[in-house]
């Protein structure tokens, strides 16, 4: 909950999924039980940006739990036209 938090505060979200998927890492390096994440998110703040500088935005707002814990977090970052033709 922390982390859609943290999205959410930092862009203009149209959606927002944060599942946690540590427990598919079990015995894994880097494995606890909040260490593994994949995150969905829709936001306007995406458009005319490439996926890495997307990938970069989401990095730097999540760089608190990146350096207490989290291991790792798989994104789908779109924007709102992505989204809905997908």
């Amino acid at each position: 909950m922390e982390i859609e938090n943290a999205i959410r505060s930092a862009l203009n979200v149209v959606y927002c999924d944060v599942k946690n998927t540590s427990e598919e890492h079990f015995g894994h390096t880097g494995y606890s039980k909040n260490s593994h994440f994949e995150v969905v998110v829709v936001s306007s703040d995406f458009d005319g940006l490439t996926r890495v500088v997307r990938h970069k935005m989401l990095f730097k707002i999540l760089e608190k739990y990146l350096n207490n814990g989290v291991h790792a977090i798989s994104m789908k970052l779109w924007t709102v036209d992505e989204y809905k033709n997908q």
